[in-house]
Order: structure tokens, then C-alpha cells, then sequence
């Protein structure tokens, strides 16, 4: 199964009050929600990227200059995914999860205003034309959620696009309904769900399941334009593919694709323990994972520890993206005066109803 198989037919859209995007995504596990950030603030965006990575790579990458690209931050291992160094706690993310429609959009989908936003990274791809290692790999379908820890539904996910999407830029593969066969993972495989951590939330859905195999799931290619959100449901099978050719799509940055990851959660959901934890993340420039109300850093990853001991630069920037009354609500304050400037990092180092 892979991008070439996957159904040309494009989903439905949404605008983000419209309550049939959450029916949607309970029925069929994900939401496309339409134009819900500008083109100019995605441009103004893609600029606060680039601010990010020269402040990480020591200056070393030059927008729009390929050949330095191979100075490019760390990823992980699936290709063009920014998790480190900072980018979390960054401009160029907090001023897309604070667009008003994304945080409509979650709004609409859990039937609350009170969100909590997860500090989660990109995914920025480079034309790998110039570098066949910059290439993700194909069909790597999985979920974002523990099939032994989290049997039920417990996350949406979600990222907003920021550079236009087509067969030869690569997309997102989605297959619709998978979300209801979550649980048969652990009967299936249940050694292999078994030795998971407790606190790991990658299931990769092996090659032979009947998922990725039986006619009636079938993969959907999404394409979209540049402001677009989907959101899915964490136990929905997905992944990226890579396109057809590699080569990149916006002339001007020499980018493939450019997309930041967006999730929200109700309040409720997380403990003070946990809002405390965001709050410090906040200030010592720590990324996440995509649950908000389960801190998860992303610090904490095998690959980046290892480059730690080994005593690698790690360059962070000197300082996390400002702070508004707002974006300070969506960490867990419940008021600004709560609120301590941070200080620059030191560089070494409600559940949703079953039904609509």
C-alpha cells in the first residue's frame, strides 16, 4: 500500500464552528477543516521558521540556499519531523496554534473553549533531489496512541499546511475508519504491543494486517491547500509519503513541504502535576509530544540522549516565543499574573462522548 494506491477522491471540508466536522471525525476518524489560517500568516510564519533554524544551526543554513541544507537541525528518524532544540516553545508554532480559527476548529471538536495546546514541533521537508537521505520512507502507516495503555479514544491530532500540497510535493496518507479497529492491535500482536513502554505512544501497524489489506480500507491521499488543518483521531492509521519527484515546491525557500503539528485537549483532562510540568517546559524551551495533558518531552527520545552523551552542540535560541494572554491560557494558567518571564535555556542540556 502506498501513495500511488491511495484514493484520489478528496474529503469533505470544514469550517471550523461547523459541528459535522466532529461527526465526521467520530464516524470516520479525522476532519479536514478549510483556509483556516491566511496565506499571509502562513508566509509570516514560514519566515519565523527561519529565524528558528539559522538560530540552530549556528547561522549555518541559508534560506532558499539547498547547499547548506545539509546543516539542517535534527530530525527524527521518519524524515523532515523537528522535534528538538527548542522549536516547540518557538514563534514560528505558537503563532499557528494561536490562529483563532485552528483554536475554533478544537473548540468545535471537543464542545469546549477551555484548550489546552500541545508543544509539538514541524514537519519541514527539504527536495530530496539534492539528498536521497532527506526522503521519507513509504507507507509507514501507524498510530499515536498505546493500543495496551489507551484502548479508547483519548487524543486528536492535527497539523496546519503552509505550502501547497501535490502528488509531486508529497501529502498525508490517511485510511478512514481505522480508528474503530484500535483495539484488535493488541489481540493481533499482543507480544509486540506487550513490550511497549508505557509511556511510548508509536504503534508502527504491521505490513500483513488486514488495515492496510482488505478493500474496505481503503488509504486516502489528503491534499491541502496552503492554511488547512486535518485533524484525526490518534488511532487512526496514518502517515507522509513522499511525493513523486522531490523537487520543491515554493521556488523562493526551496522547500518540499511545510507543515506545524497542532493539538488541543480540554483542561479537564490534565492534572496540576502536568500544568505544572508545562509551565517549566515553557520556559526551559522543551518540545512535546502531541498530548497535552500527558507531558511527554521530547528531550526524553533515545536518538536525541544519545547525541547529548556524546556531547554534541546542541544550539537552542536565545529566547521561547513571547507570551500573550492567551497563548499563557493554553499552557495552563489560569490568570497572567501567574506568569514568570523565563529565563534562556542552558543549551547543553473531558473525553469525547462515543457519539455526536
Amino acid at each position: 500500500m502506498n501513495s500511488e494506491t491511495a484514493s484520489p477522491e478528496q474529503p469533505q471540508h470544514f469550517s471550523p464552528g461547523d459541528p459535522a466536522a466532529r461527526r465526521h471525525l467520530l464516524d470516520q476518524g479525522y476532519a479536514v477543516f478549510k483556509s483556516v489560517v491566511p496565506p499571509k500568516q502562513c508566509s509570516i510564519s514560514l519566515g519565523h521558521f527561519w529565524n528558528w533554524i539559522r538560530a540552530t544551526s549556528d547561522q549555518k543554513v541559508v534560506p532558499g540556499d539547498v547547499d547548506t541544507y545539509h546543516h539542517w537541525p535534527t530530525t527524527v528518524s521518519k524524515g523532515g519531523i523537528l522535534a528538538y532544540q527548542g522549536i516547540g516553545q518557538s514563534e514560528f508554532c505558537w503563532g499557528i496554534r494561536t490562529q483563532p480559527e485552528v483554536i475554533g476548529a478544537f473548540a468545535t471538536l471537543w464542545q469546549t473553549e477551555d484548550l489546552l495546546t500541545s508543544f509539538d514541533g514541524a514537519c519541514v521537508m527539504r527536495p530530496w533531489t539534492h539528498n536521497l537521505s532527506w526522503k521519507t520512507q513509504r507507507t509507514w502507516f501507524h498510530v499515536d496512541q498505546n493500543p495496551a495503555v489507551y484502548p479508547e479514544f483519548d487524543c486528536i491530532q492535527g497539523l496546519v499546511n503552509l505550502l501547497p500540497m501535490t502528488q509531486a510535493s508529497g501529502a498525508n496518507l490517511l485510511i478512514p475508519g481505522s480508528h474503530n479497529h484500535f483495539t484488535t492491535y493488541s489481540t493481533r500482536y499482543p507480544d509486540i504491543v506487550a513490550n511497549l513502554p508505557q509511556d511510548e505512544h508509536y504503534f508502527e501497524i504491521p505490513a500483513e494486517d488486514p488495515v492496510l489489506n482488505q478493500r474496505n480500507f481503503k488509504p486516502l491521499r489528503i491534499d491541502l491547500e496552503v492554511g488547512d488543518l486535518l485533524c484525526w483521531d490518534s488511532r487512526t492509521a496514518h502517515c507522509n509519503c513522499p511525493g513523486t519527484d522531490g523537487q520543491a515546491i515554493d521556488p523562493v525557500d526551496n522547500l518540499l513541504r511545510a507543515t506545524v503539528f497542532v493539538c488541543m485537549v480540554p483542561r479537564r483532562m490534565a492534572s496540576a502535576a502536568v500544568i505544572d510540568a508545562r509551565k517549566q517546559a515553557v520556559a526551559s524551551q522543551t518540545t512535546t509530544t502531541h498530548r497535552p495533558h500527558i507531558f511527554s518531552p521530547t528531550d526524553a527520545y533515545a536518538d536525541w540522549q544519545a547525541r547529548v552523551k556524546c556531547g554534541e552542540r546542541l544550539t537552542y535560541p536565545d529566547k521561547p516565543a513571547s507570551m500573550t494572554t492567551q497563548r499563557l491560557r493554553l499552557i495552563g494558567y489560569s490568570t497572567c499574573l501567574l506568569y514568570t518571564s523565563p529565563r534562556p535555556r542552558d543549551a547543553t542540556l473531558s473525553r469525547m462522548p462515543s457519539s455526536a
